[in-house]
């Protein structure tokens, strides 16, 4: 089951996409990613046509080798980018006891876009884990599983950690150690 509704959260998602996941750690989205390399996509293809006409190519010959060209540099782009996100939340998500599942896509793509959150030996080592980092960002104290559970009220370890996620982020800020932004930056490259 992809959602299921809290007492009051309302739908609680055990599937994120390489975007949500991106603005979850603070990082540049596809479409930024994309934006900013507009210009390299285009000379790559213009480097190709000008090359195709030189070898004598036709108008359309040379409009195809662009195309070509285009797509695979913005396909590089995408796969550097995807990969670089993927980097930084497999790290901090594993910290957590939870995995990152590609689900199946109906088309052809160049990296899988969506993910489905597993824990890696239960959900309850996922929520205790959670549960520390939130107590060591210090706005909130629970000593116990439980505890929070009553808290929410959460109707069980899955639900409680799936709609605390987002406190997956602040991980290296509690306890040290590389941050999301600097796991994306070495990978991008």
């Amino acid at each position: 089951m992809a959602t299921r509704k809290t007492a009051w959260h309302g739908p609680v998602k055990d599937k994120l996409n390489v975007d949500e996941l991106a603005t979850m750690f603070k990082l540049p989205t596809w479409d930024k990613i994309d934006e900013m390399n507009i210009d390299t996509i285009w000379e790559n293809g213009d480097a190709a046509y000008k090359e195709a006409l030189q070898d004598g190519e036709s108008e359309k010959k040379a409009e195809e080798s662009r195309e070509k060209a285009e797509h695979a540099a913005g396909n590089e782009v995408y796969r550097t980018w995807h990969d670089a996100v993927m980097s930084a939340a497999e790290n901090l998500f594993g910290k957590h006891h939870l995995e990152l599942i590609a689900v199946p896509m109906k088309r052809k793509s160049v990296r899988p876009y969506e993910y489905r959150v597993q824990p890696k030996t239960s959900w309850d080592a996922a929520l205790k884990q959670i549960i520390e980092t939130i107590n060591g960002v210090g706005m909130f104290h629970f000593s116990s599983a439980r505890e929070f559970l009553d808290s929410g009220p959460y109707a069980s370890a899955r639900i409680g950690v799936l709609t605390h996620l987002h406190h997956i982020k602040d991980y290296p800020r509690v306890y040290g150690g590389t941050s999301a932004q600097h796991l994306y930056e070495r990978a991008f490259r």
